[in-house]
Protein backbone atom coordinates (compact mmCIF):
# COMPACT_ATOMS: atom_id res chain seq x y z
CA UNK A 1 0.00 0.00 0.00
CA UNK A 2 1.37 3.40 -1.02
CA UNK A 3 1.82 5.96 1.68
CA UNK A 4 -0.81 8.54 2.24
CA UNK A 5 0.45 11.89 2.23
CA UNK A 6 -2.99 14.13 3.25
CA UNK A 7 -5.64 12.44 5.36
CA UNK A 8 -8.66 14.54 5.97
CA UNK A 9 -10.73 13.57 9.38
CA UNK A 10 -14.09 14.90 10.48
CA UNK A 11 -13.87 18.01 12.66
CA UNK A 12 -16.52 17.56 14.70
CA UNK A 13 -17.75 20.61 16.23
CA UNK A 14 -20.70 21.41 15.17
CA UNK A 15 -21.67 23.37 18.28
CA UNK A 16 -21.55 27.50 19.04
CA UNK A 17 -18.69 27.50 21.61
CA UNK A 18 -15.70 28.90 20.34
CA UNK A 19 -13.69 27.07 23.21
CA UNK A 20 -14.76 23.84 22.35
CA UNK A 21 -13.40 24.72 18.93
CA UNK A 22 -10.28 25.96 20.27
CA UNK A 23 -9.65 22.75 22.73
CA UNK A 24 -9.41 20.74 20.20
CA UNK A 25 -7.57 22.48 17.85
CA UNK A 26 -4.82 22.61 20.34
CA UNK A 27 -5.34 19.45 21.00
CA UNK A 28 -3.84 18.77 17.31
CA UNK A 29 -1.05 21.48 18.01
CA UNK A 30 0.40 18.74 20.85
CA UNK A 31 3.08 20.88 21.74
CA UNK A 32 4.42 22.30 18.71
CA UNK A 33 5.50 25.97 17.77
CA UNK A 34 2.85 27.73 15.21
CA UNK A 35 5.47 29.50 13.03
CA UNK A 36 3.00 30.95 10.09
CA UNK A 37 -0.67 30.43 10.02
CA UNK A 38 -2.88 31.69 7.28
CA UNK A 39 -6.84 31.65 7.30
CA UNK A 40 -9.78 32.86 4.75
CA UNK A 41 -12.59 32.65 7.87
CA UNK A 42 -12.58 30.93 11.36
CA UNK A 43 -13.68 27.86 12.25
CA UNK A 44 -16.95 29.33 13.69
CA UNK A 45 -17.54 31.86 10.90
CA UNK A 46 -17.54 29.37 8.36
CA UNK A 47 -19.82 26.80 10.77
CA UNK A 48 -22.44 29.97 10.29
CA UNK A 49 -22.25 30.07 6.93
CA UNK A 50 -22.46 26.28 6.07
CA UNK A 51 -25.72 25.97 8.32
CA UNK A 52 -27.48 28.95 6.16
CA UNK A 53 -26.40 27.49 2.74
CA UNK A 54 -27.40 24.13 3.50
CA UNK A 55 -30.77 25.68 4.84
CA UNK A 56 -31.05 27.82 1.53
CA UNK A 57 -29.98 25.16 -0.81
CA UNK A 58 -31.70 22.35 0.82
CA UNK A 59 -34.38 23.76 2.88
CA UNK A 60 -33.10 21.39 5.63
CA UNK A 61 -30.59 22.10 8.74
CA UNK A 62 -27.72 21.11 9.40
CA UNK A 63 -27.70 17.47 10.69
CA UNK A 64 -25.90 17.08 13.97
CA UNK A 65 -24.11 14.42 12.21
CA UNK A 66 -22.85 15.94 9.53
CA UNK A 67 -18.66 16.58 8.62
CA UNK A 68 -18.59 19.60 6.53
CA UNK A 69 -15.29 20.44 7.71
CA UNK A 70 -12.48 18.29 8.17
CA UNK A 71 -8.77 18.78 9.16
CA UNK A 72 -5.73 16.89 8.04
CA UNK A 73 -2.70 17.21 10.02
CA UNK A 74 0.60 16.27 7.39
CA UNK A 75 4.06 16.26 7.93
CA UNK A 76 6.19 17.85 5.78
CA UNK A 77 9.86 18.50 3.73
CA UNK A 78 11.92 20.76 6.33
CA UNK A 79 12.37 23.63 3.80
CA UNK A 80 8.26 23.44 2.96
CA UNK A 81 6.74 26.84 3.47
CA UNK A 82 3.30 28.78 3.84
CA UNK A 83 3.93 29.05 0.23
CA UNK A 84 4.33 25.57 -0.53
CA UNK A 85 0.89 25.14 1.49
CA UNK A 86 -1.39 27.76 -0.61
CA UNK A 87 -0.01 26.08 -3.72
CA UNK A 88 -0.77 22.87 -2.45
CA UNK A 89 -4.89 24.97 -1.56
CA UNK A 90 -5.28 25.65 -4.64
CA UNK A 91 -4.24 22.23 -6.22
CA UNK A 92 -7.07 20.92 -4.12
CA UNK A 93 -9.76 23.23 -4.35
CA UNK A 94 -9.01 23.15 -8.46
CA UNK A 95 -9.22 19.28 -8.52
CA UNK A 96 -11.49 18.15 -6.02
CA UNK A 97 -13.66 21.15 -4.90
CA UNK A 98 -12.18 20.48 -1.30
CA UNK A 99 -11.74 24.85 0.12
CA UNK A 100 -8.71 25.25 2.78
CA UNK A 101 -9.61 28.22 4.68
CA UNK A 102 -7.17 27.77 7.41
CA UNK A 103 -3.45 26.68 7.77
CA UNK A 104 -0.86 26.37 10.53
CA UNK A 105 2.75 25.43 10.11
CA UNK A 106 4.58 24.51 13.14
CA UNK A 107 8.02 24.32 13.91
CA UNK A 108 8.82 20.26 13.97
CA UNK A 109 8.05 20.43 10.22
CA UNK A 110 4.10 19.59 10.39
CA UNK A 111 1.22 21.79 9.43
CA UNK A 112 -2.49 21.56 10.45
CA UNK A 113 -4.84 22.25 7.31
CA UNK A 114 -8.88 22.96 8.04
CA UNK A 115 -10.87 22.41 5.26
CA UNK A 116 -14.53 23.12 3.98
CA UNK A 117 -15.96 19.37 3.06
CA UNK A 118 -18.94 21.12 1.32
CA UNK A 119 -20.44 21.57 -2.71
CA UNK A 120 -21.33 25.27 -1.74
CA UNK A 121 -23.97 25.34 -4.72
CA UNK A 122 -25.98 22.00 -3.64
CA UNK A 123 -25.07 22.87 -0.07
CA UNK A 124 -24.19 19.01 0.27
CA UNK A 125 -21.25 17.24 1.88
CA UNK A 126 -18.45 16.03 -0.65
CA UNK A 127 -18.31 12.66 -2.05
CA UNK A 128 -14.99 11.78 -2.94
CA UNK A 129 -14.53 8.39 -4.37
CA UNK A 130 -11.13 5.93 -3.56
CA UNK A 131 -9.73 6.80 -7.01
CA UNK A 132 -10.07 10.56 -6.27
CA UNK A 133 -8.91 10.45 -2.52
CA UNK A 134 -6.01 8.42 -4.16
CA UNK A 135 -5.48 10.95 -7.10
CA UNK A 136 -5.58 13.75 -4.09
CA UNK A 137 -2.66 12.13 -2.45
CA UNK A 138 -0.35 11.83 -5.57
CA UNK A 139 -1.84 15.69 -5.75
CA UNK A 140 0.01 16.02 -2.24
CA UNK A 141 3.07 13.95 -3.00
CA UNK A 142 4.07 15.88 -6.10
CA UNK A 143 3.71 19.54 -4.50
CA UNK A 144 5.54 19.14 -1.17
CA UNK A 145 8.01 16.37 -2.98
CA UNK A 146 7.25 13.77 -0.91
CA UNK A 147 7.90 9.70 -2.79
CA UNK A 148 4.79 7.95 -2.09
CA UNK A 149 6.13 4.61 -2.69
CA UNK A 150 5.32 2.10 -5.13
CA UNK A 151 1.77 0.93 -5.72
CA UNK A 152 1.00 -2.99 -6.43
CA UNK A 153 -0.08 -1.72 -9.85
CA UNK A 154 3.82 -1.13 -10.25
CA UNK A 155 5.06 -3.82 -8.66
CA UNK A 156 2.78 -5.91 -11.63
CA UNK A 157 4.26 -3.89 -14.30
CA UNK A 158 7.82 -4.96 -12.83
CA UNK A 159 6.58 -8.68 -13.48
CA UNK A 160 5.11 -8.07 -16.77
CA UNK A 161 8.85 -6.73 -17.03
CA UNK A 162 10.42 -9.73 -16.12
CA UNK A 163 7.86 -11.95 -17.90
CA UNK A 164 9.52 -10.10 -21.03
CA UNK A 165 12.83 -10.96 -20.41
CA UNK A 166 11.86 -14.80 -19.52
CA UNK A 167 10.34 -14.44 -23.16
CA UNK A 168 13.70 -13.04 -24.31
CA UNK A 169 15.92 -15.50 -22.81
CA UNK A 170 13.29 -18.25 -24.09
CA UNK A 171 13.94 -16.75 -27.57
CA UNK A 172 17.77 -17.63 -27.46
CA UNK A 173 17.34 -20.54 -26.09
CA UNK A 174 14.86 -22.09 -28.70
CA UNK A 175 17.29 -20.46 -31.68
CA UNK A 176 20.22 -22.85 -30.37
CA UNK A 177 18.71 -25.55 -29.10
CA UNK A 178 19.50 -28.34 -31.35
CA UNK A 179 23.30 -27.02 -30.34
CA UNK A 180 23.89 -26.14 -27.14
CA UNK A 181 22.28 -29.36 -25.78
CA UNK A 182 25.73 -30.24 -26.15
CA UNK A 183 26.36 -28.30 -23.25
CA UNK A 184 23.64 -28.74 -20.83
CA UNK A 185 20.34 -26.86 -22.75
CA UNK A 186 17.82 -30.01 -20.47
CA UNK A 187 19.62 -27.84 -17.65
CA UNK A 188 17.92 -24.73 -18.70
CA UNK A 189 15.04 -25.48 -19.36
CA UNK A 190 14.67 -26.54 -15.80
CA UNK A 191 16.18 -23.26 -14.52
CA UNK A 192 13.45 -20.97 -16.59
CA UNK A 193 10.52 -23.24 -15.29
CA UNK A 194 12.06 -22.42 -11.77
CA UNK A 195 11.75 -18.95 -12.79
CA UNK A 196 8.24 -18.80 -14.52
CA UNK A 197 7.02 -20.50 -11.09
CA UNK A 198 8.77 -17.34 -9.08
CA UNK A 199 6.51 -15.79 -11.27
CA UNK A 200 3.32 -17.57 -10.84
CA UNK A 201 4.55 -17.37 -6.72
CA UNK A 202 4.88 -13.57 -6.65
CA UNK A 203 1.36 -12.76 -8.51
CA UNK A 204 -0.41 -14.68 -6.00
CA UNK A 205 1.39 -12.67 -2.93
CA UNK A 206 0.58 -9.46 -4.78
CA UNK A 207 -2.67 -10.96 -4.75
CA UNK A 208 -3.26 -11.56 -1.04
CA UNK A 209 -1.07 -8.35 0.03
CA UNK A 210 -3.97 -6.55 -1.95
CA UNK A 211 -6.53 -7.79 -0.32
CA UNK A 212 -4.70 -7.32 2.97
CA UNK A 213 -3.97 -3.56 3.31
CA UNK A 214 -2.64 -3.38 6.69
CA UNK A 215 0.29 -6.07 5.45
CA UNK A 216 0.34 -4.80 2.00
CA UNK A 217 3.37 -2.31 2.66
CA UNK A 218 5.58 -4.22 3.80
CA UNK A 219 4.73 -7.58 1.16
CA UNK A 220 5.49 -4.93 -1.53
CA UNK A 221 8.95 -4.52 -0.12
CA UNK A 222 9.67 -8.03 0.24
CA UNK A 223 8.48 -8.59 -3.33
CA UNK A 224 10.81 -6.41 -4.64
CA UNK A 225 13.50 -7.61 -3.46
CA UNK A 226 12.18 -11.25 -5.16
CA UNK A 227 11.84 -9.60 -8.47
CA UNK A 228 15.70 -7.99 -8.06
CA UNK A 229 16.35 -11.34 -7.33
CA UNK A 230 14.92 -12.88 -10.52
CA UNK A 231 16.76 -10.05 -12.54
CA UNK A 232 19.66 -10.61 -11.40
CA UNK A 233 19.32 -14.60 -12.19
CA UNK A 234 17.82 -13.92 -15.58
CA UNK A 235 21.41 -11.79 -16.37
CA UNK A 236 23.55 -14.10 -14.71
CA UNK A 237 21.78 -16.83 -16.47
CA UNK A 238 22.23 -14.72 -19.99
CA UNK A 239 25.88 -14.89 -19.38
CA UNK A 240 25.79 -18.51 -19.16
CA UNK A 241 24.02 -19.17 -22.56
CA UNK A 242 26.82 -16.43 -24.30
CA UNK A 243 29.57 -18.17 -22.63
CA UNK A 244 27.82 -21.70 -23.71
CA UNK A 245 27.89 -20.12 -27.77
CA UNK A 246 31.54 -19.13 -27.00
CA UNK A 247 32.37 -22.94 -26.29
CA UNK A 248 30.38 -23.81 -29.14
CA UNK A 249 32.32 -21.45 -31.40
CA UNK A 250 35.50 -22.90 -30.21
CA UNK A 251 33.63 -26.30 -30.46
CA UNK A 252 33.21 -26.07 -34.38
CA UNK A 253 36.46 -24.44 -34.88
CA UNK A 254 38.19 -27.69 -33.35
CA UNK A 255 35.75 -30.34 -34.32
CA UNK A 256 36.72 -34.03 -32.84
CA UNK A 257 38.25 -36.09 -34.96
Amino acid sequence: MRRKIIVFKPFRQICQKAKRQKKIMDKNRITSICIDSWCSSTVEDRLEYLRENVKQRTGRSLQTKAVPIRMANIQLNPLTGMQTLHRLHNAILASFGVEIFRMDLFDDNHALLVADWTNHETGLTLKLGRQELSNMQDVAAGILGIDRGQSLSDLEAKIITLHKEIEALELVKSGKQSLLGLFGQSDKDRQIQALQKEIELLNSKIEESGKKEKDASVKILKLQEQVQGLHNIIRSKNVEIRSYENMLKEACKNPKK
